[in-house]
């Protein structure tokens, strides 16, 4: 037999692995969210306590009766705003705002006694009588009535003073032209706000709450209006200014507190002699929502 070659073992070559990984992204990123501010339209319901007095300005010969104070009077209405861009804001609305004033004024009833009428049921002597008094809103018509025991007499055309405790209130629908800064990161935003405010007169109050007379056996006395005061302006101009904290509920709303201090630049009367011009400061709560 032929005798075949020795064959040659050759080791064969190592296989090769290779190993691709995959990137892997711990932290997946945010979309970017639409600022706050951004131009568009939002609209608010806003409600708030304001105290509400006046800045009296008489000149000689000229005096209101009695001495007025100011009173708290709550404030509500919806508001409308336009975002102009990232920061500046335009806004207006309707809102209902009071003016309250009390006082106590001093009344000189003069007493006639043709106009005596005997209540048998009450069995008391009533009279009555016009008066006009002055106040910031204007000249007031009173009807005054009064009652005096038939035990004690009053003569004829006599003075009796009588102090009256009165509170009086003007009611607005109000209309704010405002220009808002605002700023502000993540839910949190702060603005200032300043601009000019058209009350419209829509209503007048006058209650007496208390009366006192001067003469034993006077009793029940009482008052009622019998016309709007006479001077009363149908239109008054503020100017308003205000700061803003608001917190960002949802994307879409927001809650805001809001001081703000409102200052007549119009007189509240037409008297040329006497103007009274309204102050009112107080702080609104608001519920925001934007339509952007």
């Amino acid at each position: 037999m032929t005798k075949l070659p020795p064959a040659t073992l050759a080791p064969l070559p190592p296989r090769q692995r290779t190993f691709h990984p995959e990137p892997i992204f711990l932290i997946t990123p945010v979309e970017k969210t639409e600022k706050p501010g951004k131009a568009g339209w939002y609209a608010s319901v806003v409600s708030g306590m304001f105290f509400t007095s006046r800045n009296l300005q008489t000149q000689a010969g000229q005096a209101l009766n009695g001495t007025e104070s100011g009173a708290w009077t709550w404030q509500h209405g919806i508001q409308f705003g336009r975002n102009l861009n990232a920061h500046w804001a335009f806004e207006t609305g309707l809102q209902h705002s009071s003016i309250q004033l009390k006082a106590e004024r001093l009344i000189h009833f003069q007493y006639r006694t043709d106009r005596e009428k005997f209540n048998l049921n009450r069995y008391l002597y009533q009279n009555s009588t016009d008066q006009v008094i002055q106040t910031s809103f204007g000249e007031v018509d009173m009807r005054m009535d009064m009652a005096r025991e038939p035990s004690r007499p009053i003569l004829d055309q006599a003075n009796v003073e009588i102090m009256l405790r009165t509170s009086e209130q003007v009611n607005f629908l109000r209309v704010p032209l405002l220009l808002r800064y605002q700023t502000g990161t993540g839910p949190w935003q702060w603005s200032l706000g300043a601009g000019l405010g058209i009350n419209l007169k829509t209503g007048y109050e006058l209650s007496l709450t208390a009366a006192r007379a001067n003469r034993p056996g006077v009793r029940d006395i009482s008052a009622r209006v019998q016309h709007r005061p006479d001077g009363l302006a149908p239109v008054m101009l503020d100017a308003q200014f205000g700061a803003g904290l608001q917190y960002r509920l949802a994307p879409r709303w927001a809650l805001q507190l809001s001081p703000q201090l409102r200052y007549g630049i119009s007189s509240i009367n037409r008297n040329n002699a006497l103007k009274s011009f309204a102050i009112s400061g107080g702080l609104q709560l608001g519920l925001n929502y934007n339509f952007n």
